[in-house]
């Protein structure tokens, strides 16, 4: 009830990008949210897959690609941020469903279960996240983030550049140790979580 969210659809006007944006990603809104002293982390949400999209779609947009490189860097927003993330279970009907979350550590409640007794908060986190959507799981563990669209490509273009630290307006780079450590990063997290459902299925 008091955390408060930066939703960039909401903060930028969408009749203006313009005006938001910059060549230099570092001089963006986003840049600028995410580095803020009040900033604590990010909420990473997660499409499931469907007739007309694949899953994990944030995964082929060069904005998020930016937005996770500054969670997951500390040398590039300074600061160790929170990774969660969050996806959306169907229910049989297609209609209900239940909305499922990976957290950087324990919620209140699981650090609660922890302070009763020591392994009840990291058992009950095992057990809210042993169940994550498989089709998001699957693309977490195939990212590449060097492989990301964006409507403009000269933003795909200086935002790998600002990641590989080259001048913004070279040819992006085809691999990069700044890309490998995005990648592993990401797909190490959707590997644990998706190590339980792996093993229950004997894959």
């Amino acid at each position: 009830e008091d955390t408060a969210y930066w939703v960039c659809a909401y903060a930028n006007d969408q009749h203006d990008l313009g005006a938001e944006l910059s060549e230099d990603p570092t001089q963006t809104s986003f840049f600028r949210a995410m580095t803020s002293q009040t900033c604590q982390g990010v909420l990473l949400i997660l499409n499931g897959a469907t007739e007309s999209y694949e899953a994990a779609m944030p995964f082929r947009r060069i904005w998020c690609v930016f937005e996770m490189h500054l969670a997951l860097s500390p040398t590039a927003s300074s600061k160790n941020l929170l990774l969660d993330i969050a996806t959306w279970q169907a229910g049989a009907d297609s209609v209900e469903g239940v909305a499922q979350l990976l957290t950087h550590g324990l919620t209140e409640s699981e650090h609660e279960d922890e302070k009763i007794q020591p392994g009840f908060g990291w058992e009950a986190k095992m057990a809210r996240e042993t169940d994550f959507n498989v089709d998001v799981l699957q693309a977490g563990v195939r990212l590449k983030v060097e492989d990301a669209d964006a409507s403009q490509e000269c933003d795909r273009t200086h935002i790998l550049n600002a990641i590989a630290k080259q001048d913004l307006d070279s040819r992006p780079l085809a691999a990069h140790e700044s890309y490998d450590f995005i990648n592993d990063t990401m797909r190490g997290l959707f590997a644990v979580a998706a190590w339980p459902q792996a093993v229950r299925q004997n894959k």
